[in-house]
């Protein structure tokens, strides 16, 4: 189970209102209003991001059968969306909209929450005492200038209540209820490694799996790797290597005279003894071994 609530600052219609600084997107100008300075142009972007990224992570869950719900306030900028509009009708094609007055909080507010599964009706609450029943928050400053509505950010009890047991469903062990505390029985003894059908860019050749505590499937490179830790534990370079990147130095942490037999281990597994001078070698204009790297793509 998943929900994001992903900060609405930026897509609030309250910085619509005066007193207060412009506003750095309208509903004609989702991506940001054409006078934003650079400063304000980057605090839309991070918003958005913010924004791409929750949804992002939901559809995984969704994958995986399990409940996602993203909530951002009902009066939103977000909702204008074309991307989150997008997202609703394919992966969150139900809504619930809840009502502060019915959770004892006597203001003008509403959260929306749009999930996978239709049980989230059981947080829909609509409000029966009319427009102007209710304090308004929109647009109001606390004495720090911030404004009011970030107050109302945390749920209150009653709807977090519900959450909770509209989660409970999806978070239940075999119809037993864990609390907080036990989530690491929940946990299996032995861990089931997907076996990928692709190759994983890792760094451990092509048969990798991303799983280096037990056999890499043959790869040539398992002899490189004893031979290199040994050698690291031997000549005390892995606790060079490790002083020298806690400095924060620009320069390798080892010398050519200290690289030189690392080298000759990989030339030797490459089986390049005899042209080493001629794979070794750096094309002038770059600072690579690109024929040794040739070399060690085709493995």
């Amino acid at each position: 189970m998943q929900e994001v609530a992903p900060f609405c600052c930026k897509h609030s219609r309250a910085t619509h209102r005066r007193p207060g600084p412009p506003p750095v997107r309208t509903p004609e100008s989702l991506d940001g209003v054409p006078s934003n300075s650079i400063a304000q142009q980057l605090s839309v972007q991070e918003s958005s991001l913010i924004h791409d990224r929750s949804r992002f992570i939901l559809p995984a869950i969704n994958r995986g059968g399990g409940l996602s719900i993203l909530e951002n306030p009902g009066s939103s900028m977000t909702w204008l969306d074309d991307q989150m509009v997008s997202w609703v009708h394919s992966e969150a094609p139900f809504a619930a909209h809840a009502r502060a007055c019915q959770f004892d909080v006597d203001c003008a507010k509403v959260w929306c929450f749009v999930p996978n599964r239709p049980e989230i009706s059981i947080l829909a609450r609509f409000c029966p005492h009319g427009p102007k029943a209710h304090l308004s928050i929109a647009g109001q400053r606390l004495p720090d200038g911030t404004f009011l509505s970030r107050l109302t950010a945390e749920y209150p009890p009653l709807l977090a209540a519900l959450l909770a047991t509209l989660v409970g469903q999806f978070t239940s062990c075999q119809r037993k209820f864990l609390t907080l505390s036990q989530w690491r029985s929940m946990l299996p003894v032995h861990v089931q490694w997907p076996l990928l059908q692709s190759r994983v860019e890792d760094g451990g050749g092509l048969p990798s799996t991303a799983l280096h505590v037990g056999s890499t499937g043959g790869s040539i490179f398992d002899q490189l790797r004893k031979s290199w830790f040994q050698r690291l534990c031997d000549s005390r370079d892995s606790l060079k290597i490790f002083a020298h990147l806690q400095q924060g130095s620009r320069d390798p942490p080892l010398n050519e005279s200290e690289l030189s037999p690392y080298i000759d281990d990989l030339i030797h597994l490459l089986g390049l003894d005899d042209h080493a001078c001629d794979v070794l070698s750096v094309t002038p204009g770059q600072p690579f071994r690109l024929k040794l790297w040739k070399h060690l793509a085709i493995q």
